[in-house]
């Protein structure tokens, strides 16, 4: 039951962190939009970074998880970054927002 309920918190933090890809560029000035594809694309890079730890919720990128990207992912420099850049301005987003929910008024 514990795995379930971490698995769906994740869950929920992903889907959240889903949608604000989808409207970012509403939330913020000068941002562009991001397809659906793209949006989803994103969210895959950032799971796959957690899953091999070399993301775990730090505030920046270092040189250490751009080696680690380097290494493990071919061409990985191209598009993992971007992922880790714009979880972190998610994560930026949230914490000005005061919302867990990302100011969406919803729990989802």
């Amino acid at each position: 039951m514990l795995y379930l309920d971490i698995h769906q918190e994740k869950e929920k933090t992903m889907m959240e962190f889903l949608e604000y890809l989808k409207r970012r560029h509403v939330l913020g000035p000068g941002r562009r939009p991001l397809s659906d594809v793209s949006a989803e694309q994103y969210d895959n890079r950032l799971h796959n970074l957690k899953r091999r730890g070399i993301y775990q919720d730090e505030p920046e990128v270092t040189e250490g998880m751009l080696e680690q990207i380097a290494r493990t992912y071919k061409n990985g420099l191209d598009h993992y970054p971007r992922a880790l850049a714009y979880y972190i301005e998610y994560l930026d987003y949230l914490e000005k927002s005061g919302s867990p929910d990302g100011g969406t008024g919803t729990d989802s």
